[in-house]
């Protein structure tokens, strides 16, 4: 982390990278505990968007810092027996994260960087308004 002159923005990659690997982890363990095959695979598929967007946090941060970003710790989410509980919170999450990444996309000039962190957040977007079907989904 010595070479990148704003040591906060490394710290805050290496948080949001974590942050990835328990959102990952949160939507496999809620998607396996659903019965119908289409939630499962939104969650499921929402899973593997919160991977990729691990691996490119990743790619950043070695890319700024010249280091390797080797996270595998995280705290893993509660689940709630209540799966509106569950898509409540995860919504206001994801539109936290978008905030997050458009704000940290405004300190980084690298294109190439912009771009990774606009897909992130747009993916993230996609997010919330795919776990806000599926609350009025549930809703019925």
């Amino acid at each position: 982390m010595d070479t990148y002159p704003n040591q906060y923005i490394p710290k805050l990659i290496l948080d949001y990278m974590s942050d990835e690997l328990a959102d990952s982890d949160f939507y496999k363990r809620l998607a396996s505990t659903v019965k119908e095959k289409d939630v499962e695979e939104i969650l499921r598929n929402i899973s593997m968007d919160e991977e990729k967007h691990y691996k490119m946090l990743k790619k950043i941060y070695e890319s700024i810092t010249g280091q390797p970003a080797n996270v595998t710790d995280f705290t893993p989410e509660e689940l709630s027996d209540n799966i509106f509980l569950n898509l409540d919170k995860r919504v206001m999450e994801e539109l936290n994260a978008v905030e997050n990444y458009r704000s940290l996309m405004f300190a980084l000039s690298e294109q190439w960087i912009r771009d990774y962190l606009t897909e992130i957040y747009t993916d993230e977007q996609n997010h919330a308004a795919k776990l806000s079907f599926l609350y009025s989904k549930y809703l019925k």
